[in-house]
């Protein structure tokens, strides 16, 4: 899932780095690392180090609160979806015709309850 919310940020960050006319050579060069790491970056391979990712902000004159917004929006999604397909893998499989499990008596009180 996390591909997903590196993909996202990483078209992000493509996007301005092209607008503000540097290559993925000029960006690793200013920045202390390899074209090949910054391309890794905009492909959602992985995310750049938070120290880079200042400097890259100032660099290519984004705006800082843009990133940030992005940043919490990706982590919001890629959290709700996980806590979301854990809720429904752990939620109990109920059916209206469903047998009373195991070690439940059948009461006029209590329909079922444990024994």
């Amino acid at each position: 899932m996390k591909q997903e919310q590196f993909k996202v940020i990483g078209k992000f960050l493509a996007g301005k780095r092209k607008e503000a006319g540097f290559s993925q050579s000029d960006v690793a060069k200013h920045l202390g690392y390899t074209a090949q790491f910054v391309s890794n970056w905009e492909r959602g391979q992985a995310l750049p180090p938070m120290q880079a990712l200042r400097k890259l902000i100032d660099l290519i004159k984004m705006d800082r609160e843009e990133v940030i917004s992005l940043l919490i929006s990706e982590h919001r999604k890629h959290y709700v979806s996980e806590l979301t397909e854990a809720a429904t893998a752990d939620a109990p499989q109920s059916s209206v015709n469903a047998a009373p499990s195991p070690g439940y008596q059948a009461t006029a009180s209590e329909p079922y309850r444990t024994a």
